[in-house]
């Protein structure tokens, strides 16, 4: 029997980064100053060995005081290792030259492994054999815990004596062992990081000598991607097919600071992709954050309060394209358009800034087909075949497989940063998810109890979902007509828009009445977009007042500012608005009017986030960004920029240039197309008169020049 994985091994996306500011975890006077074994487990409760009170510290999640339990005989414990029952087993060789087995049944130890030295790594595999990494005889051995007759220990890496032979090894610390059951060494007097395939024992070196410094532990992702403590430069680095790129603590000197290691010894995942590093003589526990926003698909442009949009849409896919049922809709990060034409089993996809659909991709579709798309280009739907079934259609291969098999038809479907995959299912009142880093497909209940109902426990008809950074849950619900909102954990949800809503203050929301939403989006803000598909309208909601955004004129005769039955929404990055028109069969591009607002930028995360930056050598060259901007009237703003340097406008001209990045939207000054907002700013007039004023100043500057050229004609 295979053993259950008791680590975490999470799939990240190839651009995934964490935030560089460390929260401390714990410090000098809960793991004392010696500690180098840490562990998290697959319930994010972390293990810590003191050596110098010879205890283990256990924080539970969500608790910030630990579980103190103390062993009996334990002496200057190095490596930790936590299997799927609870059990602990310890290095205790130094003085008794063995490893101990606490187990969490009998709150007792027992010897389980006899050796000559102190394991600085532990690990025990899927087929249950302990490994030991001993350090000062520069080898490793394992010993199978299946037999309990059979104690012997055999030696699978190194011969012993130092060395930089393929079968040697010069004071091994950190080990990680595969699904394949290859063997990971950090070696630490090498410089190097050391892979020993299945029954091999000549090594293959991954990362050399030239770019690690005294390497002390490794831990392996679901991808395959190696993250090494690489301790004589201070700093996580991570290897994979792209190279070896600096995570954190990338300046490479030592420090205390929140982004400083100093000596860190080992690190370790929790199940959200956090990396948890233990600093060594910084005698503390750092956690950091995976930035969430890195890796996403979708987009969450960030919009000023007063944004509107153009309310005549421009038709991207009509009904020869799309057919009888405009549901399905998802825009990537890179604003390609998809598109379920369930009428013709066929995804449309469109590129940005193209009129040519790529070829059309084949499926056979459900009625209510959700759709969304992985940061690897991977297609999410539901095949028609049979309800629940979701397939994953990989671009490369032009192929597809099923990945999991929920209990009833998907009517929103969703994939959280931690690549778990939620289904919203309308029939059975319920919402549901599965990891897709868990191979056993296990299906989890994160809300409703399948019984139609009203309370906040239940659903009546729940359709489109969003999951946001915090792994919060929004659903918006059709038949009770309102959108929920269920925190981590929760099973009780809150009303935050529609029918029986508990936000509180002076706004309009409490006014706001839905019916049959079957859409919820978020902008960067957190603000909701809903689509309210029985009023045919697109709706905003900003803290506790709403506002109509698209579709608010019913009785307009314009074809194109009319909704029938808004199904679903979704953003580009420039913050347009893309809308399944379901009972018009077709899907619906609104512009954001970019008037109505100085600008609108994608989603950045607060705080600082590392960038990796590939390590070829010991300096590193720090790209150059180069601001572009176009001014007006350059001769009276008279200023000079540098490469690098953002430019800055002469305050009397402020708002002649808006400098913005790459991703961001310019404001226009010319744009006069109509636009539609049912909560108007009360500062549009200010802004109007104050773009007067600065009409005329720019005016005179012109006439002032003007004149000045005249002058120097005429002399």
């Amino acid at each position: 029997m295979l053993l259950v994985l008791s680590f975490n091994q999470p799939k990240f996306c190839p651009v995934v980064s964490w935030q560089a500011n460390a929260i401390t975890v714990a410090n000098d006077t809960m793991i004392g100053l010696s500690t180098i074994g840490m562990f998290i487990d697959t319930n994010n409760a972390i293990y810590a060995n003191d050596q110098e009170t010879n205890s283990v510290q256990i924080w539970y999640e969500g608790k910030t005081e630990p579980m103190i339990i103390k062993p009996e005989n334990l002496n200057a414990s190095k490596g930790i290792f936590v299997t799927n029952d609870g059990d602990i087993y310890l290095d205790n060789g130094e003085l008794t030259g063995r490893v101990d087995k606490w187990s969490k049944s009998s709150n007792s130890s027992v010897p389980v492994m006899y050796v000559n030295g102190s394991c600085f790594g532990l690990f025990v595999d899927r087929d249950k054999n302990l490994y030991c990494s001993l350090r000062d005889q520069h080898r490793i051995v394992k010993r199978s815990l299946c037999c309990d007759s059979n104690t012997s220990t055999t030696t699978v890496a190194g011969n012993g004596a130092n060395g930089s032979a393929p079968n040697m090894l010069n004071q091994p610390s950190g080990i990680f062992v595969d699904i394949k059951l290859n063997l990971y060494v950090a070696d630490y007097g090498n410089n190097r990081i050391q892979l020993f395939e299945y029954g091999e024992l000549s090594g293959r070196t991954l990362v050399d000598g030239s770019l690690l410094n005294g390497p002390t532990d490794i831990k392996v992702d679901a991808d395959g991607n190696l993250f090494i403590v690489d301790q004589g430069n201070h700093r996580i680095v991570r290897f994979g097919s792209n190279g070896l790129y600096c995570i954190i603590g990338c300046s490479g000197a030592n420090g205390a600071e929140s982004d400083q290691f100093n000596l860190p010894f080992a690190l370790a995942f929790d199940t959200y992709g956090d990396i948890f590093v233990l600093d060594g003589d910084n005698r503390r526990i750092q956690k950091f954050r995976l930035a969430r926003n890195a890796c996403v698909t979708y987009n969450r442009p960030k919009f000023c309060p007063n944004a509107t949009w153009n309310v005549d849409g421009i038709t991207v896919f009509d009904q020869s394209l799309i057919g009888n049922h405009a549901r399905g809709i998802f825009v990537d990060s890179n604003d390609t358009l998809y598109a379920v034409a369930q009428d013709r089993s066929q995804i449309l996809t469109l590129f940005k800034n193209s009129t040519n659909l790529l070829s059309p991709t084949n499926f056979l579709l459900a009625n209510y087909t959700g759709i969304i798309v992985s940061i690897e280009g991977e297609i999410y739907l539901e095949n028609g075949t049979e309800s629940g079934r979701i397939v994953k259609w990989t671009k490369n291969t032009n192929t597809s497989v099923s990945v999991a098999y929920f209990p009833g038809y998907c009517y929103g479907l969703f994939i959280d940063h931690n690549n778990s995959l939620y289904c919203s299912m309308k029939e059975k009142n319920a919402v549901v998810k599965m990891s897709l880093n868990d191979k056993t497909s296990k299906i989890v209940n994160v809300t409703g109890t399948g019984t139609s109902g009203s309370g906040l426990d239940q659903f009546s008809k729940p359709c489109g979902i969003f999951v946001d950074n915090n792994f919060t849950l929004y659903v918006a619900e059709c038949g009770n007509n309102r959108i929920q909102r269920f925190q981590l954990g929760e099973k009780n949800g809150t009303t935050i828009a529609g029918n029986g809503t508990t936000i509180a203050g002076n706004g309009t929301l409490k006014n706001l009445e839905l019916k049959c939403p079957t859409d919820i989006i978020l902008d960067a803000d957190g603000n909701l977009f809903i689509a309210d598909n029985d009023n045919s309208r697109i709706i905003r909601v900003i803290h506790d007042a709403y506002h109509c955004v698209v579709g608010c004129n019913r009785n307009s005769t314009t074809v194109s500012e009319k909704l029938n039955k808004s199904y679903a929404v979704r953003f580009d990055s420039r913050g347009n608005l893309f809308v399944a028109d379901e009972y018009n069969h077709r899907i619906q591009n609104f512009t954001l009017a970019t008037n109505s607002c100085d600008s609108t930028t994608t989603e950045a995360p607060t705080t600082q986030v590392t960038t990796e930056a590939p390590i070829t050598q010991e300096t590193t060259a720090a790209a150059e960004s180069t601001t572009k901007a176009s001014t007006i009237l350059a001769t009276t703003i008279q200023s000079t920029t540098a490469a690098g340097t953002t430019i800055k406008p002469a305050t009397t001209t402020t708002t002649t240039t808006l400098t913005t990045t790459s991703t961001s939207t310019s404001a226009s000054t010319s744009t006069s197309t109509q636009t539609t907002n049912s909560s108007l700013s009360p500062n549009s007039s200010k802004s109007s008169k104050k773009s007067y004023i600065y009409s005329i100043v720019v005016m005179l500057q012109f006439i002032e020049i003007l004149a000045c050229l005249i002058s120097l004609i005429f002399e």
